[in-house]
């Protein structure tokens, strides 16, 4: 918003001396026009109006349309206006060497002079010091251009409620800019202009915040401490991404969205487009899933290649030679309940039981194997799963058969007081691209309303404690747990008030400019920067970008969200690893939650990758305890 708002804070130059020169500059270029004189018009390569003759166009284009439009007009787009547009182009084509193709930029210019002599009208003439509405003549100075009906109109229009919220609420906002542009009525365009001209600079143009910094000098030639502060956190941006992500830094600096069909800090006429930031035809249904099919292919060749990694990297836990992971050196002493792992191919969890940690205890009147204690088998989560010392004396060889007798395992592969004793209620929700976003956020939603609305239920009625509610996911599930979360908080209902946090498990965000983790681990195999892109496309409506607030949890609509959490008095966890290319959208997340005074606990470590949880048991062993850990430090929460 700051930087597209010079006309309305910049009161040196007032509307009402340009609209004398438009009618000055208009006799005097057709008083030209019929010597014979035709003016050249110049454009930047970002097909901006410059000199010389930029400015004498625009005079002339607002001169012309404060003459041919009535100032009732309301949609510059009405077709009834198609022949006024035509005759104010044909009158610019006769005095200006122009081209067809600028047509275009002409016309959106003449739409935007006319809003101002508009809001110019109002705000001169029919609104006192206070802003409250004055039944004011028409101005005799403006006879000539606007009849008593259309004054009549236009006053009618301006004391219409709706039309008097929408201007209140625009008002206000353009009232008191951070960062005021101090221009004057200089435009980007002929800024860069000037600009590389005092530089003697062979280039053609300027890097949106070089330009921006310098539009927010004001006479004294030194920038605010503020407009320092985004400047140089522009630089350090356009540092660490790559070139084609530099265009959008400022908007990134300034934590503030892109405009539609804009770009930030170059002014009026700066297109996407002009600028070469075209987005590709939206692909088919069947090349969708043609790419879907090619990707899944990639990531089982990616998983074949791991696991046949994984088989010659670790050997059973029944060599006592390759033992050497020591996740939980102290098992306290006594019978402690327990969670039973093996460590080949793969570490997993195969079991659950009791440890006996007890001096001179003996297994079946036998010493115990070195390393290892004695347990006793409960449950069988992997029933198959082979014993890393089978029995002797029972001939078990298996964790079924190992049930309800004890066995000698490694003391490296039991763990103990990491489990969580919670109700978890998993949202089967709908999957894209047949039901892209937000439907499963409306189906995260919905089974919270099932869970709210289910208390009568005997189970869940014993088991359940409904003042202790946090939604929690890892990769996607903590994208749908954010957004989730935040469509439940700004409701007012017993819903939003029986959560008490969120659980980020490195949270699936994106956004198009590319963080350095991104950068750095483009190509990581556990998540390739293209395939994050191609899941991106599958998952967001059709026709928006990775800045879309599903995906950028930064956009502003969600920060608002964000002071509603506070409100609430919600915790968040957000968990991630530097191996995780996604892990600066975490970061970033944190400190956007703590800007905004959300309760926000961060745990990141080293190493790893994204969904190291989901394959290494060890990682969610320590995952469970981060968990437990920060659930029970909360105020008048703990687990058992």
């Amino acid at each position: 918003m700051a930087d597209d708002q010079h006309e309305e804070v910049s009161k040196k130059v007032s509307a009402e001396e340009e609209i004398r020169r438009g009618i000055t500059v208009m006799r005097r270029v057709v008083q030209g026009r019929s010597r014979g004189i035709i003016l050249d018009v110049y454009w930047n390569n970002q097909g901006q109006l410059i000199e010389p003759n930029g400015h004498t166009l625009t005079s002339f284009i607002g001169a012309l349309v404060r003459n041919e439009i009535p100032i009732t007009c309301d949609d510059w787009r009405n077709k009834e206006l198609n022949e006024s547009k035509e005759k104010i182009w044909s009158e610019i084509k006769r005095c200006f060497n122009i081209e067809e193709e600028r047509r275009g930029f002409c016309m959106k210019l003449a739409g935007k002079l006319l809003r101002g002599f508009r809001t110019f009208l109002s705000s001169k003439f029919l609104k006192d010091a206070d802003g409250n509405f004055v039944d004011a003549e028409l101005p005799k100075k403006y006879e000539s251009l606007i009849s008593a009906e259309e004054w009549e109109a236009f006053k009618s229009k301006r004391q219409d409620p709706v039309f008097q919220r929408i201007s209140a609420k625009n008002r206000e906002r353009a009232s008191s800019p951070a960062y005021p542009y101090r221009k004057g009525r200089v435009g980007y365009g002929r800024l860069e202009q000037s600009m590389l001209q005092k530089e003697e600079s062979s280039e053609t143009s300027l890097p949106a915040h070089v330009l921006w910094k310098e539009a927010r000098v004001g006479k004294s030639g030194v920038p605010q401490e503020e407009v320092l502060h985004v400047y140089q956190k522009c630089e350090e941006l356009s540092q660490s991404l790559s070139p084609d992500d530099t265009k959008g830094i400022l908007s990134r600096a300034l934590d503030v969205p892109e405009y539609y069909g804009r770009v930030r800090g170059k002014g009026f006429g700066v297109t996407p487009t002009s600028l070469s930031i075209k987005k590709g035809k939206a692909p088919s249904n069947r090349e969708l899933h043609a790419r879907l099919e090619a990707m899944q292919a990639e990531l089982d060749a990616l998983r074949r290649e791991r696991e046949a990694s994984a088989s010659t990297v670790y050997r059973d836990a029944s060599d006592k030679d390759s033992i050497n992971c020591t996740f939980q050196p102290n098992i306290p002493e006594g019978i402690s309940h327990c969670q039973l792992y093996l460590s080949s191919p793969y570490y997993r969890m195969v079991g659950k039981g009791k440890v006996h940690n007890v001096s001179g205890v003996l297994l079946h009147t036998r010493e115990l194997p070195a390393g290892c204690l004695k347990v006793s088998v409960d449950i069988a989560v992997e029933p198959n799963a082979a014993l890393p010392y089978p029995s002797d004396d029972s001939d078990a060889t298996t964790v079924h058969e190992a049930v309800g007798s004890f066995v000698a395992w490694p003391t490296n592969l039991i763990c103990v007081g990491y489990e969580l004793v919670a109700v978890v209620v998993s949202v089967e929700y709908r999957l894209a691209p047949e039901h892209r976003l937000p439907a499963a956020y409306e189906d995260a939603v919905e089974a919270l309303h099932w869970i709210k609305t289910n208390q009568s239920d005997e189970w869940l009625k014993n088991h359940v404690d409904y003042s202790n509610v946090f939604l929690m996911g890892s990769s996607a599930g903590g994208n749908i747990a954010y957004n989730a979360g935040l469509r439940v908080a700004m409701v007012e209902d017993e819903v939003s008030k029986m959560i008490k946090g969120l659980i980020l498990i490195q949270p699936f965000f994106s956004g198009i400019h590319r963080t350095r983790s991104e950068i750095k681990l483009a190509n990581d195999s556990h998540l390739l920067l293209c395939n994050n892109d191609m899941l991106w496309e599958l998952s967001l409506p059709i026709g928006v970008d990775r800045d879309h607030e599903y995906c950028n949890p930064t956009v502003r609509d969600n920060v608002l969200r964000l002071k509603r959490i506070r409100e609430l008095e919600w915790w968040v966890l957000v968990t991630d690893c530097d191996g995780d290319p996604l892990v600066d959208r975490s970061i970033g997340l944190v400190r956007l939650m703590e800007k905004n005074g959300v309760n926000v606990v961060r745990d990141f470590t080293e190493g790893g990758y994204h969904g190291v949880q989901d394959s290494e048991p060890l990682k969610a062993i320590e995952l469970f305890g981060v968990i437990k850990k920060f659930i029970s430090s909360l105020p008048n929460h703990t687990i058992e």
